[in-house]
């Protein structure tokens, strides 16, 4: 059962658009848009989830990254029905999609990638951009949290089972040009390894 049929909220609506602006210390170096439409997917209603993340300015000059998700949801669940990955980093291309079937089997769920072909998950499972706004949602049924405390979502992202953790740093009021706001601060916890030194 999702957030809204439990409580009556929503962490968002159809029509809802963020955009944040990226620095590198004093240099505006990208910046990206996030945006919710509601729409009808195969006969169904859905959420269409949109992100665009791009370099901007000497960061464009020397990285040139246009970076586009996109993920068609169930409004009742928060689950994908569809998902769109179509990436631009300097001369690298990738374009691939994802159609989801959270429903034919009582245990998983199944993925189909136009890469890979299809992969059993586990059920429920999310595309990268959904759980965000899964993850969004879910902060209106759980207890208060506490310091340090992490959140996992399964996620199936680069044709990988991936567990996206995220850990719970307090809350914060930020100044914006509509006055303060209370946010709560939320760190990525990453493999290290590979790309990364530390965990958070």
């Amino acid at each position: 059962m999702n957030a809204h049929a439990q409580n009556g909220k929503s962490a968002f609506i159809g029509g809802e658009k963020l955009k944040y602006q990226i620095y590198y210390g004093f240099i505006n170096g990208g910046e990206a848009t996030l945006q919710v439409n509601e729409q009808v997917f195969n006969g169904k209603p859905a959420y269409h989830l949109y992100l665009n993340g791009r370099t901007v300015g000497i960061a464009n000059t020397l990285y040139n990254v246009n970076d586009t998700y996109e993920s068609y949801t169930d409004p009742a669940t928060h689950w994908p029905y569809f998902s769109i990955r179509n990436i631009h980093e300097g001369r690298y291309r990738h374009y691939s999609t994802q159609t989801w079937d959270h429903w034919s089997r009582p245990d998983s769920s199944i993925v189909i990638s136009s890469k890979t072909g299809k992969v059993v998950v586990v059920k429920g499972c999310q595309d990268i951009l959904s759980s965000v706004y899964y993850l969004r949602n879910k902060m209106l049924t759980i207890p208060p949290l506490k310091q340090d405390q992490t959140i996992t979502v399964d996620t199936y992202f680069t044709d990988e089972k991936y567990p996206l953790t995220v850990r719970f740093k307090g809350y914060e009021t930020i100044k914006t040009k509509f006055g303060l706001v209370k946010c709560m601060k939320f760190m990525p916890v990453v493999i290290t390894g590979r790309v990364f030194k530390t965990k958070d």
